[in-house]
């Protein structure tokens, strides 16, 4: 990681409040994923999602970003006090999952070019040079993702993940496919956001990251 902290700063995040209210999943007859479950989280909160393997953390987080639809329940999202409809959560959240796809014959200067192409937004180049420098890829911005390392790939999406400035992060197994100086770099991430008043929700079962929240929510297997 490199000095860059500073220069990822300085984003002042929209007031928002992202509401879980009594949702269920279930993706077949007599097999409900997850049920009764309320979260809700505002400006300069970490919320945690923990749980058994095969709970529905993953799934929990698709409905979050409004890529699932609950079975029942509402997921209900206001940025500076209007009501976002569910198609349109992609532009106050970031994500990053290892369930994501890159596009792998672009470089990633090129993905970070489409991606804002994708999205309707200006291509900040400074902002996207600070973002590969922070996850050390700016050396390789370049470079085909198909010949990154699965480390370098998942250092990527990050970048992805926060080159929209979402006032809403969430890390699905944050530190899934990078090693300690890349884990370095999501945390001090996490922390920048915080204090921008972003909101982050990690989903994970590590005990380190469980403990940078401001509380969490277990999910158990209902099957």
């Amino acid at each position: 990681m490199t000095d860059s902290h500073s220069q990822l700063g300085g984003v002042k995040h929209q007031s928002f409040v992202l509401s879980v209210k009594n949702i269920e999943k279930s993706f077949s007859v007599g097999r409900t994923v997850f049920s009764g479950v309320n979260l809700e989280i505002t400006n300069g909160e970490i919320i945690g999602i923990t749980g058994e393997n095969g709970a529905g953390k993953s799934t929990l987080v698709r409905l979050l970003c409004g890529v699932l639809t609950p079975s029942k329940g509402e997921i209900n999202l206001t940025v500076n006090s209007k009501k976002i409809e569910r198609e349109y959560f992609h532009a106050s959240i970031g994500l990053v999952s290892p369930y994501l796809n890159l596009y792998e014959e672009f470089t990633a200067w090129e993905h970070l070019e489409l991606s804002s192409k994708l999205r309707g937004i200006k291509f900040e180049e400074d902002f996207s040079a600070h973002l590969l420098e922070h996850f050390t890829l700016l050396k390789r911005k370049n470079d085909i993702i198909s010949s990154f390392s699965s480390g370098m790939k998942q250092r990527l999406k990050y970048v992805l993940a926060l080159q929209h400035k979402p006032p809403i992060v969430i890390f699905d197994e944050p530190s899934a496919n990078i090693d300690a100086m890349g884990a370095k770099a999501v945390f001090s991430v996490v922390e920048r956001h915080i204090s921008d008043g972003g909101g982050v929700i990690l989903a994970t079962n590590e005990e380190r990251e469980s403990s940078l929240c401001n509380r969490t929510i277990f999910l158990k297997k209902s099957w």
